[in-house]
């Protein structure tokens, strides 16, 4: 999904806070250790159905103003609210009042398919490649950053689920490589700069320049 929650950020917000926060603590009130904790339960309960992948991809859904200025454990929530309310297993209402009103029929509970790569990797390690430059409709983990970019591929990590079909509930093995790309290949500003970026992309992201 081409938006504010790309992978790979976006400019204009400032420095990235990269340190522990001052307190070293990872919640700072109470509803968030339980609203994580019970978001967890709720993967856990609702897989394969609800994949980490189709999450993120309805956490995604959420309009920009909110994505950016709510609170991180405030957006998962708002994830498992949707994702409940759109399979039937609760209803607006009842979040609205904090109150269950039937019994949940249950995520669905079918075992998607897993369908798996035929033959060897297409791209060798050391082999020059280049990121397709596509805008996808739905959810990816291609950074934007990257598409259009070559780099050099450093690792064949091997068969992993592609986590854009995961997102649309087919289960689709696929290559997966780690791919080095030259600072200023992905940044001009970089020129002159030694360092390398490596990121792992599968093999439908790729193509030979």
């Amino acid at each position: 999904m081409d938006g504010v929650h790309d992978l790979g950020g976006r400019e204009g917000f400032g420095p990235v806070r990269w340190q522990l926060d001052d307190d070293h603590q990872p919640f700072h009130e109470d509803w968030e250790a339980r609203a994580w904790a019970l978001f967890l339960v709720f993967m856990r309960y609702g897989y394969p159905a609800w994949t980490l992948d189709w999450c993120r991809h309805v956490k995604e859904r959420i309009g920009p103003i909110d994505y950016l200025s709510h609170n991180y454990f405030d957006l998962w929530t708002q994830t498992a609210m949707a994702i409940t309310i759109e399979d039937g297993v609760a209803d607006l209402d009842e979040f609205v009042q904090g109150q269950a009103r039937f019994k949940p029929k249950g995520p669905p509970s079918q075992q998607p398919a897993i369908r798996s790569a035929e033959g060897a990797p297409a791209f060798a390690i050391g082999e020059t490649v280049r990121v397709k430059h596509l805008l996808p409709d739905d959810h990816t983990r291609r950074p934007g950053y990257t598409r259009g970019r070559g780099g050099i591929v450093e690792d064949c990590i091997g068969l992993r689920p592609l986590a854009d079909a995961s997102a649309r509930g087919e289960i689709r093995d696929e290559y997966l490589y780690s791919v080095a790309f030259d600072g200023s290949e992905l940044w001009p500003e970089a020129v002159g700069r030694r360092d390398r970026i490596f990121v792992d992309l599968w093999e439908s992201y790729l193509e030979t320049p």
